[in-house]
């Protein structure tokens, strides 16, 4: 193993190389963070391949130029290639077949692909896996400053017309009814729990306070009939300020955001109107908790993804249960396709058509009517495709007449492998598009599967070490600084929190060589020195990072046994945020909003204890509800502060190890 300096020698060689996107250079952060993903690759490739010579670095200094979009498509087509390649029915582990096959996908260089070679031929499990890991390790990495606004736009607006006049089978769409009817035959929408979702709103930007929010609770007289009919609950209970009223639609109009994802995609989130979303997070409620208690029925659970990974898993033994996943499946579950599922609940149906978006905002200011349900960013958006799509497995259980222990969790599907080709004939009549490349059947001697995050081959669970999504190098680590109060930034502690994440997932792992290179990056930022020095890290052949949360692995830190928990914990350095709490320009809706949480219901414990979750105030020991002079004792004493700043630092804390 080469030594972590010799890296630094060659990130200086890699310097020389013009990086671009489609023409457009790189911003100074995003090179700074593709040129650290090289550095890592190279030493990624020693530690997968020790002993022998290291290709990889060999054909980096012979580049001139780097397109980054093309380099990361024609990664995704050589991984695509090789599982082709390696999951047919008579596969072919050898170069030359390889090389066959990213031919026929139009893989436009071969300089990456060249790298591979090494690792052929793909004779057992291991090796398997060591290519793999190699093609999908910087798969989930996002660049901060890259723009595919323009194209995704396009996309957007094309998808958007072809959903426009779809039509469904008849004789499909009244089996999934009576599914669905039958599933939700006792469902109770008195248990509903509105909120605020964490993220922004069409109005406001992320991190805007909750009274600020409540001041945008301005209900229509449809919202207003769902409280009365639907959840029977008094518009006062569940709305600060019921008598004020909106008229006309105009205002349920969303906002696409485009976030980063992967290097060559951004992804798509919606920001619903702050009152939609409210009555959305209450729907989202009611569904969360009727999945829970019907999961054996339903075959969904929302709060656990463990039971599609132990069938994924047991399938990649047996071959006897397959993974089905699909393309832009949120953006595909259209209006009338739930119009027509739901006919028979007229209930359900005006409160999920009353408190969807009609309409959404494009970047660019055009404003698109919308064909599709709900958009990601909507909270019914996950629990409504996870039911269509159990639905739609539900209907060839039905007509095959068995019992299956197939589970749905949002678009993944594990199916019995004799019902995959009529789920994936269902699921395309009802035009879904199944991703080919991630959606895996085989019985030969690769039976691979993959859902909700875990990747299995041959009954081994092989879920490759991937470059988190929120990593974003040592650069942008090097660049936050210490207000005038000494807290560090509110951003300083995600770039602490994601590079110490890779690093202690890397110590899993037997990459040394890429953990060492890690480490010496996060030596270069100025925090080292001051947050992770001796005796919360160490210097030598082996060496550590302190590690935050429940993570820890850093056997210096103290340990101790809390007998009041009955836990083992040891002292690590772990992330304090204080919320953002924006003063309000009038505190008598301060007063109002908490009045509000503080009322007297049937249900009023919970209110107390997830206000004291929500805005972290203590509820009320004797058990009474809160008067004003309570609540201006509450901010006199700052228990409720709202002091205009949002920061993070990182503290010394006892966690469970």
């Amino acid at each position: 193993m080469r030594t972590p300096v010799r890296f630094v020698a060659d990130r200086s060689r890699f310097e020389a190389i013009n990086m671009s996107v489609q023409g457009i250079p790189l911003s100074v952060g995003d090179r700074e963070l593709f040129l650290d993903i090289l550095v890592q690759r190279e030493a990624l490739y020693e530690d997968l391949l020790p002993g022998q010579p290291n290709q990889f670095r060999r054909v980096l200094f012979n580049l001139k130029e780097i397109d980054v979009y093309q380099f990361y498509t024609d990664v995704k087509l050589c991984t695509s290639a090789f599982m082709q390649l390696c999951t047919a029915d008579c596969p072919d582990d050898t170069w030359s077949g390889f090389k066959h096959q990213i031919r026929r996908n139009h893989v436009s260089s071969m300089w990456f692909p060249s790298t591979c070679q090494a690792f052929f031929p793909i004779s057992n499990e291991e090796k398997f896996s060591k290519l793999r890991q190699w093609l999908v390790f910087d798969s989930r990495m996002n660049f901060r400053d890259v723009d595919y606004g323009d194209r995704l736009e396009e996309e957007y607006l094309a998808d958007e017309g072809r959903l426009q006049n779809l039509h469904y089978d008849e004789e499909l769409i009244a089996e999934l009814r009576s599914v669905v009817s039958f599933w939700f035959r006792d469902l109770d929408f008195t248990k509903v729990k509105p909120r605020f979702g964490p993220g922004a709103t069409a109005t406001l930007r992320r991190g805007s306070s909750f009274v600020e929010k409540a001041n945008e609770l301005i209900p229509n007289d449809d919202l207003l009939r769902i409280c009365d009919e639907v959840f029977w609950v008094d518009p006062e209970d569940f709305l600060p300020d019921p008598s004020r009223t909106v008229e006309g639609s105009d205002w349920s109009c969303s906002k696409i955001h485009f976030v980063p994802k992967t290097p060559i995609t951004n992804r798509v989130i919606s920001a619903e109107p702050t009152v939609l979303s409210w009555f959305q997070q209450a729907l989202r409620s009611v569904f969360y908790r009727y999945f829970d208690e019907h999961r054996s029925e339903m075959h969904i659970s929302l709060r656990d993804q463990e039971r599609s990974q132990r069938l994924a898993l047991l399938g990649s033994l047996h071959g006897d249960m397959s993974t089905i996943d699909l393309s832009k499946a949120s953006d595909t579950v259209t209006i009338q396709l739930i119009r027509e599922i739901f006919a028979d609940r007229p209930d359900i149906l005006y409160c999920l058509e009353k408190t969807r978006c009609v309409s959404t905002q494009l970047p660019s200011g055009r404003v698109v009517e919308l064909a599709k349900f709900a958009p990601m960013g909507s909270a019914v958006c996950f629990p409504i495709e996870s039911l269509v799509f159990s639905a739609v497995c539900m209907v060839v259980v039905r007509r095959r007449r068995l019992h299956s222990a197939y589970a749905v969790y949002g678009d993944d599907i594990v199916i019995e492998t004799s019902l995959f080709d009529d789920v994936c004939e269902l699921l395309t009549r009802l035009h879904f598009k199944v991703n080919e490349d991630k959606s895996f059947n085989n019985t030969s001697r690769y039976r691979f599967r993959e859902a909700c995050g875990i990747e299995a081959l041959n009954g081994q669970d092989i879920t490759p070490l991937r470059v988190p999504r929120f990593f974003q190098g040592a650069y942008r680590a090097k660049q936050f600084s210490k207000n005038r109060r000494g807290q560090m930034s509110a951003l300083f502690p995600e770039a602490i929190v994601g590079l110490t994440e890779y690093i202690n997932r890397c110590t899993l792992t037997t990459f040394e060589t890429l953990r060492s290179v890690l480490h010496l990056q996060a030596r270069d930022a100025w925090w080292y020195y001051q947050v992770l020095r001796v005796p919360y890290g160490t210097e030598g052949p082996r060496p550590c990072i302190i590690c935050l949360g429940d993570t820890a692995t850093n056997y210096k830190v103290k340990h101790r046994y809390n007998r009041s928990l009955q836990r083992s914990e040891v002292q690590v350095l772990t992330l304090h945020v204080r919320p953002n709490r924006r003063p309000s320009d009038d505190l008598d809706h301060l007063r109002l909003f908490l009045w509000f949480w503080y009322s007297e219901t049937e249900d009023r414990k919970e209110q107390l204890d997830w206000l004291s979750a929500s805005l972290g105030v203590s509820a009320d020991p004797r058990g009474r509800t809160l008067t004003s002079q309570d609540i201006d004792r509450m901010i006199d004493d700052n228990v409720i502060t709202y002091d205009g700043t949002a920061h993070a630092s990182l503290r010394l804390a006892w966690v469970p190890c």
